[in-house]
């Protein structure tokens, strides 16, 4: 995956768009009097595949130093490193020491997987990070280990070793157990054989389920965690964590008390030794199931929105934005007033999003999506260039396409094409991500909906009454004419920004209809992001 055509070298039409905001929003300035929310809630995060995205010593694998290479590329914020994407978090996805190819199956906990560099690698990626304001997560697959683990080896050959406590053991495969996703899965595909024992694996035979009824695997587990915060690790992303402690078949096997119950004392302990350690659960099910997670006491910080995520394909394959107003409305009615969310389009174990949505402005109007709506937006390495892929899952993992050698191979349009087309995709999730960072009022949980008198056309505002933006989406095939209602704004008066094309409106000369400002019309998957801008006469109390 050797990069032939370095996308990091300065581009003067990103470097443009970069100016031209700045200087457009230093007349609209955030309100201070907005609550400073976390570092995790005011984070665009970036999801990698460290084995795909870019190999710095050209071994034919990607490697740590080559995420340090290009943290310009993912994180660059400032007109003089105008290629950048804008991130400002990373989720790595498994780098411990692992027999498979994509690493959840671990092998050492407390070893860098070899492949992609040492353990001085890492802490060098650490503090690149931490030294531009980032932060940084990992996959941690603490629900099981690979059957080539130490431990597991020494269960083997050993019955009576202190090592077979470390899993679940039975004499015979208990009858009535599957796996909780697949009702037509049966005792054989979580029940392996090993001598004249079975063990329990949840996922496959190569991955033996860890024995969290064991103080021992609980504590070295809860020491491996704090080992990587101890290198200056800012969270994790907790795979497979609805299925750490099973107390039976069928509904013994999911989300059971005693893994809230672990979850809350893992939280606790990691807590106490770096208060902003974030924990994001892998809980793929339905939001009924997710609210004890994020419940008081919480067991994790957030969960992954995977309900919302398909919400958002829906409305936008169906052209009717109330798919995701139902999903967030349900969301409000059955989570707590103080939750967080970890929203998404696609990951590593799914279709990418551009293979689900096949037109680009259908792939812009997902963006636009994810950086708006309440929750922390995460991005799947190569989604802002439209990378394709469907299962299996290699070519949902594939090389990212960094020029056009490396496109060729997957089909895809290559980072420094989009970077020099001001119109692209990958210079549209750059503008997003900018404006998700700057406008506090994005990184809130708030979200009121207004009516626009059409399926095709969302209007939402985020923020409070005072101090908000609006955002307004077309979701048709068409060309719509929005018209917006005027009570949105408590004073309407100066100007109407559309911070996404530069326009501007005078509110007491902008056209009216019956109640509805008429702006311009919107094409297909593009939108208004407006905010009101005070000019010339005393402001509203608490507006800077």
């Amino acid at each position: 995956m050797p990069d032939t055509n370095d996308s990091d070298s300065r581009n003067p039409l990103t470097l443009f768009f970069h100016i031209g905001f700045a200087l457009l929003l230093s007349a609209i300035l955030p309100n201070p009097s907005l609550a400073k929310n976390s570092w995790f809630e005011s984070s665009v995060f970036y999801e990698i595949f460290v084995k795909s995205f870019y190999d710095a010593d050209r071994d034919g694998t990607g490697d740590l130093q080559g995420i340090i290479e290009k943290l310009d590329y993912i994180n660059a914020t400032s007109p003089e490193k105008s290629a950048g994407l804008g991130a400002n978090a990373v989720w790595l996805m498994p780098v411990f020491d692992s027999p498979s190819y994509h690493g959840y199956d671990v092998r050492d906990y407390r070893k860098i997987r070899p492949s992609y560099g040492s353990l001085a690698d890492f802490q060098n990626l650490i503090k690149a990070c931490h030294a531009r304001g980032m932060h940084i997560i990992l996959d941690y697959p603490l629900n099981h280990a690979s059957i080539d683990h130490l431990w597991f080896q020494q269960a083997l050959k050993d019955a009576h070793s202190s090592k077979r406590k470390m899993f679940i053991f039975r004499r015979n495969r208990p009858a009535r157990w599957r796996q909780p996703w697949d009702p037509l899965s049966g005792p054989e595909s979580v029940w392996h054989p090993a001598g004249s024992q079975y063990y329990y694996g949840v996922f496959y035979s190569g991955m033996p389920d860890l024995n969290f009824k064991n103080p021992e695997v609980s504590r070295i587990m809860i020491d491996t965690a704090k080992y990587w915060i101890g290198m200056g690790v800012d969270g994790f992303r907790l795979d497979g964590v609805r299925y750490l402690i099973e107390t039976g078949a069928g509904s013994g096997q999911a989300d059971t008390p005693m893994t809230l119950e672990w979850l809350r004392k893992f939280n606790r302990e990691l807590k106490a030794v770096n208060p902003d350690i974030c924990l994001i659960g892998e809980a793929w099910t339905e939001m009924r199931n997710i609210v004890p997670y994020i419940t008081e006491p919480n067991a994790v910080d957030a969960c992954f929105d995977f309900d919302l995520a398909e919400a958002i394909i829906q409305a936008v394959t169906d052209n009717n934005y109330h798919h995701v107003k139902a999903c967030l409305d349900m969301r409000s009615e059955m989570y707590p007033a103080d939750f967080s969310d970890a929203i998404f389009l696609s990951n590593h174990d799914q279709t990418r999003i551009a293979s689900r949505l096949k037109l680009e402005y259908q792939q812009r109007l997902a963006a636009v999506l994810l950086m708006t709506l309440p929750g922390t937006p995460f991005v799947y390495y190569g989604e802002e260039i439209g990378m394709e892929g469907t299962k299996p899952d290699p070519n949902i993992r594939r090389n990212f396409c960094w020029n056009s050698s490396v496109a060729a191979q997957c089909n895809d349009r290559c980072l420094t094409e989009q970077q020099n087309d001001p119109e692209s995709l990958w210079n549209h999730y750059c503008k997003l991500i900018h404006f998700r960072k700057i406008l506090p009022e994005l990184s809130t949980m708030s979200i009121s909906w207004f009516d626009s008198g059409s399926k095709h056309i969302a209007i939402y505002k985020r923020g409070s009454e005072q101090n908000n933006v609006v955002v307004v989406a077309n979701f048709g095939i068409r060309p719509e004419l929005p018209g917006i209602p005027v009570d949105i704004w408590t004073e309407r008066r100066g100007f109407l920004v559309d911070l996404f094309s530069s326009r501007r409106w005078e509110f007491e000369t902008m056209d009216e209809t019956e109640g509805r400002y008429i702006l311009d019309p919107l094409l297909p998957g593009n939108i208004y992001l407006l905010k009101q801008e005070y000019v010339g006469k005393p402001e509203p109390k608490g507006t800077p």
